[in-house]
């Protein structure tokens, strides 16, 4: 029995390595075996390494220690668990935002949502003096990662944490949901002088009564089903159809949001990085004028123009996607 397990776990190394581009390499009928692992050399002295119809098999915790990674047994399950001290996450799709959360979190980042709350005030005192009898001049805004900071909640997702709409609600529920800075000051100096705001956000209708509640809470105006569109079931992501219910009604001199589908259909993930970056270059003087973006490096449609929204792609197809990107704008190709 005690060899059946050994050689179970042995196995299970196996699957993983094949998995993690580990690379063998083993002269035929010698003892000698070398091992790289993530560009690290693995010593195994040779104990317990051992070839057998085709497969080389290496001790999990020796293989796993001597890189550098904790490793638990847990015996209630039968499970070996190898943890890397460098990563965060144990996952390598939520792995890969992690510096992208953290530049969120920086003094470069606030600087970036003031700066633009400042430019946003300074557009809405000139929309007054160019239609000074215009009665109906509103505000568009989106809601996460726009007014509302949404680290405090990837934070959690990026160390495991549940990513379902129930823990986002939980979330906004709590303390740590906290209002980008400038952002509850300009939507109230847009209603104090005159003007109307609205909140159009792809939160789904379970989180509605959570995001009345704590956008009240956080200091926002308006906050009613009049000005706040949420994305019904069945809606579309598209915030098309909504802006437009809006500006039948209103003069809309500035819409807010940090994903390009907050300002217009006209990006299309499926059409690739480039033609979203030339669509954007045919808006040129509307970007800090009537569009005012803030930055998300954490998520957003850019990440889907990349693969051009293939779901079907594998983690590792779209890493591939990753790199043809870079090497299409790499000075050396």
């Amino acid at each position: 029995m005690k060899n059946l397990k050994m050689k179970r776990i042995l196995v299970v190394i196996a699957i993983i390595v094949m998995t993690s581009s580990v690379v063998f390499a083993a002269p035929v009928l010698t003892d000698s075996v070398n091992v790289v692992f993530q560009g690290k050399d693995v010593d195994f002295a040779q104990k317990n390494v051992y070839k057998e119809e085709g497969h080389i098999y290496v001790p999990f915790r020796q293989f796993f220690e001597s890189i550098g990674y904790d490793v638990e047994w847990d015996a209630a399950s039968s499970t070996a668990v190898a943890k890397d001290p460098l990563r965060i996450s144990n996952s390598v799709d939520r792995e890969q935002k992690v510096d992208a959360a953290l530049w969120q979190l920086s003094a470069e980042a606030r600087a970036c949502f003031i700066q633009a709350f400042n430019l946003a005030t300074l557009r809405f005192d000139q929309a007054l003096e160019e239609y000074p009898d215009v009665e109906n001049l509103a505000v568009i805004a989106d809601i996460d990662d726009t007014l509302v900071d949404g680290v405090m909640y990837t934070a959690d997702v990026l160390q495991d944490g549940e990513w379902t709409n129930e823990a986002f609600g939980k979330s906004l529920a709590s303390e740590a949901c906290k209002p980008l800075p400038g952002a509850v000051e300009f939507m109230n100096y847009v209603v104090d002088n005159g003007g109307h705001v609205f909140y159009v956000t792809n939160r789904v209708s379970s989180l509605r009564e959570v995001t009345f509640e704590a956008m009240e809470e956080l200091g926002f105006p308006m906050v009613d089903e009049d000005h706040i569109f949420i994305r019904e079931d069945g809606m579309a992501s598209s915030k098309e159809s909504r802006r437009n219910a809006i500006e039948k009604d209103y003069q809309v001199v500035m819409i807010l949001g940090d994903n390009l589908e907050d300002f217009a259909d006209l990006f299309p993930v499926t059409e690739g990085v480039q033609a979203r970056r030339d669509a954007v270059d045919e808006l040129y003087d509307l970007w800090g004028d009537k569009f005012i973006i803030f930055p998300n490096a954490v998520y957003g449609d850019w990440e889907k123009a990349v693969y051009k929204y293939d779901k079907s792609k594998s983690l590792e197809e779209r890493m591939q996607d990753k790199k043809a990107v870079f090497d299409y704008y790499k000075y050396t190709r």
